[in-house]
């Protein structure tokens, strides 16, 4: 597959081999194994309102920042012509958020015991862990969506910041998808992001699919697959036997280093 898509507004990792992790509970595992695939969540759906937002400093600094392609545009001058040009961008902003979807992963060297509690919620869980140069080479740089249109693909990592007071960059819809609030830097997220654009703008459209699945080279893609830490050894012979059935003897079933018994 080719990997996916360049684009100024997303930002790689530094590293390109820093492990990566998605934490998940056994069924989603089966689900990935069967769809040999991930899901990409709408972004207006995974949980957070403040996804894909402005921060109270953008929309303070707005008028300012559009003076200038306000008199582009011809629009007439004016506190009231500025507030309703920006005004109507945010409404855009905000319609924009249902063509973006999200897969997200853990940035980490080692197993997260915050993230096992926070996304595995049952002992019958795993992690799956691979690396930001694997995920991005086994991504393909566009996806064709259900109407045959084709949507790009891109990989970032998350930049956090402080929604009163920090502003996010402006003069692109892509930018509010890669920032996310300080009280979520413990998740050191990587996500990649579809963006559908089928509606060009035609504010008239409601986006009617909740998720995209994207076919990978799971083989390629998993280095390793971590059970939970508080698994039952049963479950981790599960884990190994159904990882075979679907094909994938030759990736490594680990028992979660969380689980070692402390020294004296």
């Amino acid at each position: 597959m080719s990997p996916a898509a360049d684009h100024p507004v997303f930002t790689p990792p530094s590293d390109p081999n820093i492990k990566i992790w998605r934490y998940m509970d056994f069924t989603k595992y089966v689900s990935m194994l069967e769809t040999g695939g991930l899901y990409f969540s709408r972004i207006d759906l995974v949980g957070d309102p403040f996804e894909a937002s402005s921060s109270q400093a953008n929309i303070a600094l707005r008028l300012q920042d559009y003076e200038e392609t306000i008199e582009q545009l011809g629009v007439s001058s004016g506190a009231d012509a500025a507030e309703n040009y920006v005004a109507s961008y945010s409404k855009i902003l905000e319609w924009h958020r249902q063509w973006l979807y999200v897969n997200s992963w853990h940035m980490n060297e080692y197993e997260s015991a915050a993230m096992w509690g926070l996304y595995a919620k049952t002992d019958e869980a795993i992690a799956v862990q691979s690396r930001f140069a694997r995920l991005r080479e086994c991504l393909p740089s566009e996806v064709n969506l259900e109407d045959d249109n084709p949507a790009g693909v891109y990989i970032s990592e998350i930049k956090y910041i402080y929604y009163e007071r920090d502003r996010l960059p402006e003069g692109n819809l892509l930018y509010p998808v890669i920032y996310k609030r300080k009280s979520f830097e413990y998740e050191c997220e990587l996500r990649a992001v579809i963006w559908d654009t089928t509606p060009s703008g035609d504010m008239s459209m409601n986006n009617p699919r909740r998720v995209q699945l994207v076919k990978v080279p799971l083989a390629e893609m998993i280095e390793a697959v971590y059970v939970a830490p508080t698994a039952p050894s049963w479950f981790r012979n599960l884990v190994a036997a159904v990882t075979v059935k679907y094909g994938y003897a030759n990736t490594p079933i680990v028992s979660s280093s969380l689980a070692e018994r402390p020294v004296y």
